[in-house]
């Protein structure tokens, strides 16, 4: 295998063809009239780790289908020192931050979940020129970013399992229902088994998601279904192709961008970010209509679905874990669904 990025060219040999993999590199290249190092710094032999482009390729434990993935230690210093001095100063001109965006942008590719991309949505204003002076929240942000190149963990590439996970989910808000007014439903396909949850939200939660101040809080909830059946399934997701269902544009959206506008989904949103770093998995998130969606009965309470006939029923799982995400995210004492 041998690939090309700008200037650099990596090929991949097995141990016993590396003397004739370099001659016919070589020899390519020097019938192409190329001017390429052939000793020195640059010219460094086959070896299990490969740095190119500030990036560090760790093929040690490849055998077992592994492969390690992250910064050159020269290239953090360098980044982190970077932000330092943006911090420092205090503002930002659109040049100095289309440069640094550009910097960060390839470091982040390195990093898991959509963390680093939450930061990087700091610089979007100071690179079209709306802003200037970096606000306290700012700051918080790249220091975030700073952390996460420091830790440096490396990005762990696997040979992917054969199944795949496919997770619905979806919500229900209907405040002239009496007796479900809003609700939760999540259905996962994994391990060739099914699995379910579907819970009422209480009138408390409703309340602390913005119930009484605005119309609807159907972006809210249906956040919160996604949230919830991430953290209850993620045991699922570790060497697997994951795909998340969601009955809601806004939600995908803010689960892609990892932040939102509105603040209760923005906390849901790095969450979700923040999972997926500590489970170094990126999530596929797509849309699903509601007559295609399993999840759309379970949210309403519905759960005698043929699909659901033999599934396993988790919501009382679900109840526990919901109390706790409502209780992180607004910092309140323990809240019953």
């Amino acid at each position: 295998m041998w690939s090309s990025f700008y200037d650099d060219f990596i090929s991949l040999s097995k141990p016993r063809l590396v003397g004739s993999t370099e001659q016919a590199v070589t020899a390519l290249f020097k019938l192409l009239g190329w001017i390429f190092a052939e000793e020195g710094e640059k010219a460094k032999p086959f070896d299990l780790n490969c740095s190119a482009l500030g990036v560090i390729f760790d093929l040690g434990p490849a055998s077992s289908g592994k492969a390690l993935v992250c910064n050159t230690e020269s290239r953090r210093i360098e980044l982190c020192e970077d932000i330092e001095k943006v911090i420092l100063a205090g503002c930002l001109t659109n040049k100095q931050a289309q440069r640094l965006r550009g910097t960060m942008q390839f470091a982040e590719s390195q990093l898991f979940g959509r963390t680093g991309i939450r930061c990087l949505r700091v610089l979007s204003d100071f690179a079209e020129g709306r802003r200037f002076a970096l606000t306290s929240k700012d700051k918080f942000f790249l220091r975030i970013f700073c952390n996460l190149l420091e830790k440096n963990i490396p990005r762990k590439v696997s040979a992917l399992g054969s199944e795949n996970v496919l997770v619905f989910t979806d919500a229900c808000y209907e405040p002239g229902h009496a007796e479900w007014p809003c609700g939760l439903g999540g259905v996962p396909f994994a391990c060739g088994k099914v699995f379910f949850y579907s819970l009422p939200v209480g009138a408390e939660i409703r309340t602390l998601l913005g119930e009484g101040v605005k119309k609807q809080i159907i972006f809210e909830v249906e956040a919160l279904a996604a949230l919830l059946a991430a953290l209850l399934w993620k045991t699922f997701f570790g060497n697997k192709r994951v795909v998340l269902f969601v009955d809601d544009e806004g939600t995908k959206f803010a689960l892609l961008k990892g932040l939102s506008d509105n603040l209760c989904v923005d906390a849901m949103a790095e969450k979700f970010a923040c999972l997926e770093s500590e489970l170094h998995t990126l999530i596929w998130i797509a849309r699903v209509p509601s007559k295609s969606n399993v999840a759309d009965p379970p949210s309403r309470g519905a759960i005698s679905n043929p699909v659901l006939a033999n599934a396993t029923d988790m919501s009382s799982v679900a109840l526990e874990l919901l109390t706790g995400i409502i209780t992180q995210i607004f910092n309140v004492g323990e809240t019953a669904a």
